[in-house]
């Protein structure tokens, strides 16, 4: 499961890198770390609906380990809490080879 990630999206017309990371200091009392802050993610077996082929399952492995990226919103939905990181640091961690040339999100985003 990553702790942080990093992706690009196309927000108010151009496209933007955005860092979301877990709480990793929710866990800190007077310095100290003590297990307070837990996420648990809970996969119900069997799936209702088993993966069809080879990148579904991809896919599924992949939506499971951004899961405790996710909190909730105001408004009560799922949303991924993130920051705008600068276009240098998304180059360097992303990969600039690896960076979207283009104005659209890809059709797959797990």
């Amino acid at each position: 499961m990553p702790r942080e990630i990093f992706f690009e999206t196309n927000e108010y017309g151009q496209m933007l890198c955005y860092s979301a990371r877990l709480d990793i200091e929710a866990d800190e009392l007077a310095g100290a770390k003590m297990p307070m802050a837990k996420i648990d993610v809970t996969i119900p077996l069997p799936l209702k609906r088993p993966p069809k082929d080879d990148a579904e399952t991809v896919r599924l492995l992949q939506s499971w380990a951004l899961t405790p990226l996710w909190g909730a919103g105001r408004d009560g939905k799922p949303e991924l809490k993130s920051k705008i990181v600068t276009k240098q640091l998304c180059k360097k961690c992303i990969g600039e080879k690896n960076l979207m040339q283009r104005e659209s999100v890809p059709a797959y985003w797990p």
